[in-house]
């Protein structure tokens, strides 16, 4: 009888260590694949295909981003920018989508659905003046009966100097999950208030503001738009280390593509 229990003992604590050993090895490979999989949830892949480039061509054309890219500065947060610098990038972007905004004006709900559509963070603003861009005075006033901006009428009208972004080009994708962090080279014009004797590209816009550092000469500034996106798109190896980076994260919200984050190198 003594040595039927001492057998029923032993059988006992087989059977405990048996399970503990397989909890134990089970516990150890779960946390092992939440590892990896949280591993490989924090790897970004390179994307190649030519339909995601377009695709993000696209959207820095059409959100008219050459506004954003002229901060020039690296920006996790939206929101430290002086409200007259937001309102310059929205009145710019507008007034490329919208008819005739001298006349008409822009109402406060575009800029709001500007933002809203633009960028991750919800932006905050004052309703303060948008100034022109070569004067600095007020361009447009907010007219809170009917909450829109308006044109300035006292605003002396003067050739605007501008510099213009002519060219852009997807040079990088990585990917993870609905994260996206695209990089960007640009081209751009000296400030000027007609094309003629224009003559000289930029890889950055305060490059172009100030005149130096120019990353191509054409010899005929009738056409130098076209020669310098040629040059650059035929001899992109030559040039695309002298060249100014920006690069954007992108989160997708809802089937739109929102900016989180801008650097600048």
């Amino acid at each position: 009888m003594r040595n039927n229990c001492r057998v029923v003992s032993l059988i006992v604590v087989f059977l405990i260590l048996s399970m503990s050993c397989g909890a134990i090895i089970y516990f150890n490979n779960y946390f092992k694949e939440a590892k990896d999989e949280e591993k490989i949830e924090k790897i970004f892949v390179n994307v190649e295909d030519d339909a995601t480039k377009d695709l993000f061509l696209n959207l820095y054309k059409s959100n008219h981003l050459e506004y954003v890219s002229k901060l020039e500065s690296d920006i996790d947060n939206f929101n430290v920018l002086s409200s007259d610098t937001k309102l310059d990038i929205a009145f710019n972007a507008l007034k490329k989508e919208l008819n005739d905004v001298y006349a008409s004006g822009i109402e406060l709900k575009y800029i709001d659905d500007y933002f809203k559509n633009t960028f991750k963070d919800i932006i905050y603003f004052n309703k303060e003046s948008i100034m022109c861009v070569t004067c600095k005075k007020e361009l447009f006033i907010y007219d809170s009966k009917n909450n829109k901006y308006i044109y300035n009428e006292a605003h002396k009208y003067h050739e605007m100097y501008e510099s213009l972004n002519f060219y852009t080009k997807v040079v990088d994708i990585k990917n993870r999950n609905n994260t996206y962090v695209v990089t960007y080279v640009n081209l751009w014009t000296e400030p000027f208030s007609n094309a003629v004797g224009i003559d000289r590209a930029y890889s950055s816009y305060n490059d172009a503001v100030n005149k130096i550092n120019a990353i191509y000469k054409s010899n005929d500034d009738r056409n130098m738009y076209t020669e310098a996106e040629n040059e650059i798109n035929n001899n992109f190896d030559l040039y695309k280390d002298k060249m100014h980076k920006y690069t954007y994260t992108f989160e997708k919200i809802d089937d739109i593509y929102k900016i989180v984050s801008l650097s600048f190198k």
